[in-house]
């Protein structure tokens, strides 16, 4: 993908992954609808910070009829086949950059490789979120990944792929700035955007949609009640009665680099 203008490589992203999911759910033997709900979220990094803008899209796996009035379900097996979704998303990545104007600068052997989709299966319900919920606020790194700052060297924790164990991956300042600010996407570029049903454009609640779950699943659906919680409160060691905050002092962080 082309370093500039990011913007425009950034929008053939998400352009080319939502029509290649759209176009392929709209078969009747998949879905049969061009109304899927699925949610496109574009992180620019790797694991050590190089420069990978990828997609991620979390699909729910069924979608809403034409008329809106209809949930259609997808087969048991798959929602959409990969090997059909690595070349298309891939042609029309391809189209978008043609249309842009920069599919020149580009080396041709860079649309020679396949593409590599892949599609973990996530259990419907509660437990999908926690996969969703780190890929929408995750950023390129974490606090809790940076170990060290010795003699300005920035020193963070790394995994490469099909490991487990983090191993130490050590940067000059500048360089890890330099890597950290090719991921601040441009300004009114947003980093997750809905699709489908769950777009705002389709003007649909989930109130219809409970009754057309509960069609096809059987099982009623009910909204989400929430529980009122009360803070706890904090007893005086001395008197025992619960003491009134009157201000909060928090802790001053560390700056990432030394300024002396």
């Amino acid at each position: 993908m082309g370093r500039s203008p990011p913007r425009l490589a950034s929008q053939s992203l998400f352009s080319a992954s939502s029509q290649a999911l759209q176009r392929l759910a709209n078969a009747p033997r998949f879905i049969g609808t061009t109304l899927p709900g699925f949610t496109g979220i574009l992180p620019p990094w790797g694991r050590q910070l190089h420069y990978h803008p990828h997609m991620h899209d979390i699909v729910p796996g069924d979608g809403l009829s034409q008329a809106r009035d209809a949930w259609l379900p997808s087969r048991a097996n798959c929602s959409v086949p990969v090997r059909a979704l690595s070349p298309l998303s891939r042609a029309l990545f391809t189209h978008e950059r043609h249309t842009a104007g920069q599919l020149a600068p580009i080396d041709p052997h860079v649309w020679t490789p396949p593409w590599n989709v892949h599609r973990p299966a996530t259990p419907p319900g509660a437990p999908s979120w926690p996969s969703l919920a780190p890929a929408v606020f995750k950023v390129a790194i974490s606090t809790r990944r940076s170990v060290g700052l010795p003699d300005r060297i920035v020193t963070f924790t790394s995994r490469t792929a099909g490991r487990t164990r983090a191993r130490p991956t050590r940067l000059d300042g500048r360089a890890c700035m330099h890597r950290f600010l090719q991921h601040v996407l441009p300004a009114g570029v947003m980093k997750v955007r809905p699709f489908g049903f769950l777009n705002a454009t389709c003007r649909l609640t989930t109130d219809p949609l409970r009754p057309m779950l509960t069609a096809h699943t059987g099982a009623p659906l009910e909204p989400p009640r929430g529980t009122a919680t009360t803070p706890a409160q904090v007893i005086c060691p001395h008197c025992g009665a619960p003491r009134i905050v009157l201000s909060r002092v928090w802790p001053v962080h560390r700056p990432l680099f030394d300024t002396r």
